[in-house]
Formats: C-alpha cells, sequence, structure tokens
C-alpha cells in the first residue's frame, strides 16, 4: 500500500516582498487597511495574503480589489505575476482579525512577525506572517 505525503507550500521571500509592497501601496492609495497577513491554508495547501479594510469602502470588497489592483500595478506587476485569486478580503470584524488585534493591544504591529502553530481568538492559525494590525479606531464623542 502507497502511502502519500504531502509537503507544505512554502511562504516564499518573493511573496513576502509582494505582501509587503502591496501593503504600502495601498496605504500610498488611501485604503485605510485594519491588518493585512499572509495566512496558510491547509486545505488548500497554499497561502493566502488576507487584507482586512476598516469602514465601508466604496464599492464595498470589490472597491478594495479594484485599489489592489491598482496598486500591483503601482509597483510593478501584472496579473500574471501577481493573480487576485491570491488576495482574500476580509471583513475588519473577521473572528482571526479581532484576535489579532487582541494579540497586539498594547499597540499596532508595524513590524512584520511570523506566528505558527497557535489559537489565536479560538481559531486554530497554522503558519501566518502578519504584516500590520491596527486596533479598532475609538468612538467618537456624542455631542
Amino acid at each position: 500500500m502507497a502511502e502519500t505525503t504531502l509537503l507544505k507550500e512554502q511562504l516564499t521571500p518573493e511573496m513576502i516582498d509582494i505582501g509587503s509592497r502591496l501593503t504600502d501601496a495601498l496605504d500610498q492609495l488611501g485604503v485605510p487597511i485594519v491588518a493585512s497577513f499572509w495566512l496558510f491554508e491547509s486545505e488548500s495547501n497554499d497561502w493566502l495574503l488576507r487584507i482586512a479594510s476598516a469602514g465601508n469602502q466604496p464599492g464595498g470588497p470589490r472597491g478594495v480589489y479594484e485599489k489592489i489592483a491598482e496598486a500591483r500595478k503601482a509597483i510593478g506587476m501584472s496579473s500574471a505575476d501577481f493573480p487576485l485569486a491570491h488576495v482574500s478580503i476580509i471583513d475588519s470584524n473577521d473572528k482571526l482579525v479581532l484576535g489579532l488585534q487582541e494579540v497586539f493591544k498594547d499597540g499596532p504591529a508595524t513590524t512584520p512577525k511570523r506566528w505558527g502553530r497557535g489559537v489565536i481568538h479560538k481559531s486554530y492559525v497554522d503558519d501566518a506572517y502578519i504584516y500590520r494590525v491596527n486596533q479598532p479606531a475609538a468612538p467618537s464623542p456624542s455631542n
């Protein structure tokens, strides 16, 4: 009986660089990023760049994807170099984003960090590379 061994897809230095450059380019385009990180999806054995944006963006998630396509172009990449299928827009209230905000509650995480094999807010994370986690904006005082 033959056994099949599945090797974990690696997060390459090129992928790390692309994620960093896209995050910076989105900043330049004025997209309010709550969190930006690569997350390993063990079911598909693949990495997805997850981006959570604050508030209601013009055009909703599609508008954010359009900004990502614009940012990709701004850093000199084509859709063949980095397809949007490698990006997942998530809600800023996603339980993983909320968990990351709890982990980094002492201030925004702005220095990239590798996070592996642990639980964040009751979600198991096999492997992640975190670029940024910002705390939610404080509510405005009522008049």
